[in-house]
C-alpha cells in the first residue's frame, strides 16, 4: 500500500476487518491472506523476482509491521515472496519461514507460495538443480502449500522425499494440520 509501514499495517487492518471480519460463519466473509512475504517491492533492479538488499533492522523496522499486524488480527494465509532476499530466495528461506513468520510472529495459518515459485527456484533463482531438491528445499523451509499447478508429479515427488527421509513426516503433519484447520474454518467440509 506504500512505503510507511503504520499505515500500510492501518490499511492492512482495515481490509482484515472488511474482508475476513470475525467470523468465516458469514458466506460474505473471505479467509485473507497477506502477501508476500518478505521485503517484496525491494528489488535492487525493479524486476519481479529480484534480489533485494535489505538490512535486518530494515526488515524488522519496515517490512515485518504490517505482517504482524494482520496476524494479530487473524490472518489465516501468508503468501511467501517471490523474490531473494540478501541472496537467499524467500521460498527456502527456514530463518523468514519457520523462523521469523511462525516462530517470532507465532502464525498458525497457512503459508503457501507464489504461483510456479517453488518451479522458479531451478529457472529463476537457480538455487536448486531441480524439481525435487526445489520441493525438499521449501518444505523444510517451512512452506506448508505449494501452488504447482502445471505438473501433478510434484506429489510423487513429495511421497518419494518423506519416504527417504529428506522430509520429516513431522513437517508433513503441521502442514497438513494448518491446511484442514483453514479448510475447517471456511466449513469446506
Amino acid at each position: 500500500f506504500g512505503e510507511d509501514s503504520h499505515l500500510i499495517s492501518e490499511m492492512v487492518l482495515a481490509y482484515m476487518k472488511g474482508s475476513q471480519r470475525n467470523s468465516l460463519e458469514d458466506t460474505t466473509c473471505t479467509a485473507v491472506c497477506v502477501k508476500h512475504f518478505l521485503g517484496y517491492g525491494a528489488g535492487v533492479n525493479g524486476k519481479d523476482r529480484a534480489n533485494a538488499m535489505i538490512p535486518e533492522n530494515y526488515l524488522r523496522q519496515y517490512y515485518i509491521p504490517p505482517f504482524k499486524k494482520a496476524i494479530d488480527a487473524g490472518a489465516l494465509s501468508v503468501m511467501i515472496s517471490s523474490n531473494a532476499v540478501n541472496g537467499l530466495p524467500c521460498h527456502i528461506n527456514k530463518y523468514f519461514i519457520t523462523g521469523s513468520l511462525k516462530g517470532e510472529l507465532g502464525f498458525k495459518g497457512v503459508v503457501v507460495s507464489d504461483f510456479s515459485d517453488v518451479e522458479f527456484l531451478v529457472a529463476a533463482h537457480q538455487s536448486a538443480a531441480d524439481m525435487r531438491e526445489a520441493t525438499r528445499l521449501a518444505i523444510n523451509a517451512g512452506l506448508d502449500m505449494i501452488m504447482h499447478p502445471f505438473d501433478a508429479k510434484i506429489v510423487d515427488i513429495i511421497i518419494d522425499l518423506v519416504k527417504n527421509g529428506e522430509i520429516e513426516t513431522a513437517r508433513i503433519d503441521d502442514a497438513v494440520t494448518r491446511i484442514l484447520r483453514l479448510k475447517f474454518a471456511l466449513n469446506l467440509f
